[in-house]
């Protein structure tokens, strides 16, 4: 007989067919099973296992994200991880700059023969930063392009000096231009801006130019003769800055924390009392708007319901502040705990949640009359976490498939008897309905047009009773958890003779709901429940 499980049905309340075939039935087990009839029977043991909730808790992979606490009870945690892109992807660039001035002696002379005539000027380059306002920046890239032509016919020296582009001694940026006269008119000179502060006044870079005419030849000059002096500041990438800025959005691509605990749960409601925790962490010198106005938990109905905030909380708005570190090699840290006492999240985990889904928006809010920092590695990050104690009343409907073939011996076979027991010390019953599916996972339907089911007559029956097949054990001890399993000692049958389903079945589709019985009062889950459960097949054929 062909078995194989599709695995996926794990739920943190329980699972029916996890854990098939991992082990065999003891002998023992199915011994009370009696040959009633000349045909021979023979039955096949399917599976025999003691299960726990850690076996049938849906981690998807991480162990983790199933806690014991010191009280052997159990929670749900799931954390992710989140952080802005890199500032050059959104911070706006600093733009190339360009600039040009003359400067004159000033005065007409008939000829110059002194060995230095000099004169000093002193202006501001007039910077086009896009609306930036910025007081300083550190450069990790960039270029700085200085070209000087004279019309002089002297030897002419030039001396520039940047009192506000230092390097990180604090020392002033300092160029001098040799132009001799019959032979180099032009000279041009390009530096990298690399590691060099460039401090920014009213949006303004100061220099100092000192023009000396050596070497006089004689020559007379003109109020109209001079140089001509043009400045580039070119591919300019800071590794710091200081400024002023308002109204930058740090992108933040939508993202989900997924909670696959209850991956197999296809309908119902549970009253749990989760805990969402929001961790962030800000390496921007400046405070941040954060719209956390976009956070839903969705529900495997398909419900998307929006965190809200109740009583005096403001945190699920469009305006959040986070706080800003005091100083550049500092982060600061805010944090924000949601609770059913806060939020309406444990009405949004109602229906059975499958993730929490965050589309979240990050302003830099700095007044105009702040500084505010930003380095290349500065970043929003932000941890969130949330906690399920697995405490609460329950009621949902699963499903999942068994991978079945009564084909090798549906020609010779009368019946088929499915054999069931059980023994559960969890405080919740089960109730348990299987239907058959064709290879193409098509329902088997009766002569009705309704489902073929293992258990007959439960589909129009609201008392589903005689479909409960795993017992709630009885809690004896509240503090502790302790319970009184119960058990099914006598094998539950139902047999299949109906020869559509031997011939067309290929697939069980088993369907369970899982109920509290306390309606009122939560049920918290330990470690130390377990389900014994054990099934077999018992076949009669023809000799």
């Amino acid at each position: 007989m062909n078995r194989a499980v599709r695995h996926y049905l794990s739920t943190g309340i329980i699972a029916l067919a996890s854990g098939l075939l991992l082990g065999c039935l003891p002998e023992d087990d199915f011994q009370d099973i009696e040959v009633r009839t000349p045909s021979p029977k023979v039955s096949l043991p399917l599976l025999n296992t003691n299960l726990t909730l850690s076996n049938l808790i849906n981690t998807d992979g991480n162990k983790k994200s199933l806690v014991e606490n010191a009280d052997k009870s159990y929670s749900l945690k799931y954390t992710k991880h989140l952080e802005s892109p890199a500032v050059a992807k959104f911070f706006p660039p600093i733009p190339d700059q360009n600039y040009n001035k003359s400067f004159s002696l000033g005065y007409d002379a008939p000829g110059v023969y002194s060995d230095s005539v000099t004169a000093n000027y002193q202006a501001n380059i007039p910077l086009n930063l896009n609306d930036l306002t910025i007081y300083k920046f550190e450069a990790k890239t960039g270029n700085l392009n200085f070209g000087i032509t004279s019309t002089y016919e002297h030897d002419v020296k030039v001396k520039l000096t940047f009192p506000n582009i230092v390097d990180q001694q604090g020392n002033p940026l300092i160029e001098v231009f040799d132009l001799v006269a019959w032979n180099t008119y032009t000279v041009s000179r390009s530096i990298s801006l690399t590691e060099y502060i460039v401090i920014i006044k009213d949006s303004e870079l100061s220099y100092d130019v000192a023009v000396t005419l050596y070497g006089g030849s004689g020559n007379p000059i003109s109020a109209t003769q001079g140089i001509e002096f043009d400045f580039g500041m070119n591919n300019v990438v800071f590794s710091y800055i200081e400024g002023s800025f308002t109204n930058i959005k740090i992108p933040v691509k939508p993202d989900t924390l997924p909670i696959p605990a209850f991956k197999s749960a296809v309908s119902g409601d549970i009253a749990l009392q989760p805990i969402l925790g929001m961790n962030f962490q800000n390496s921007y010198g400046t405070g941040i708007k954060a719209d956390l106005s976009q956070v839903f938990v969705s529900s495997r109905n398909g419900q998307m319901t929006k965190l809200t905030d109740e009583k005096d909380s403001k945190f699920f708005g469009s305006d959040f502040q986070i706080a800003a570190p005091a100083n550049r090699s500092e982060v600061a840290v805010t944090k924000q705990k949601i609770d059913k006492y806060n939020s309406n999240i444990e009405d949004a985990f109602a229906s059975v949640p499958d993730g929490i889904f965050y589309d979240l928006g990050f302003v830099l809010t700095g007044a105009s009359n702040d500084t505010s920092y930003i380095a290349e590695d500065s970043k929003i990050g932000m941890d969130i976490e949330t906690e399920i104690p697995l405490e609460g009343r329950f009621e949902m409907k699963m499903a999942d498939t068994m991978a079945v073939n009564f084909q090798n011996f549906s020609d010779s076979m009368d019946e088929l008897k499915v054999l069931i027991k059980t023994e559960n010390s969890f405080p919740i019953d089960t109730y348990l309905q299987i239907h058959f599916m064709d290879e193409n996972y098509q329902m088997l339907m009766d002569d009705n047009g309704k489902p073929m089911s293992l258990f007959k007559g439960l589909e129009d029956s609201e008392d589903q009773e005689t479909a409960r097949f795993l017992h709630a054990a009885k809690i004896t001890n509240t503090r502790t958890g302790e319970t009184q399993a119960e058990k099914v000692d006598m094998p539950l049958a139902a047999t299949i003779s109906d020869r559509q389903v031997l011939d067309k079945a290929k697939y069980f589709l088993i369907q369970a709901t899982v109920r509290s019985t306390d309606k009122i009062n939560s049920i918290k889950l330990y470690s130390f429940y377990n389900i014994r459960f054990s099934m077999a097949m018992q076949m009669k054929t023809s000799l």
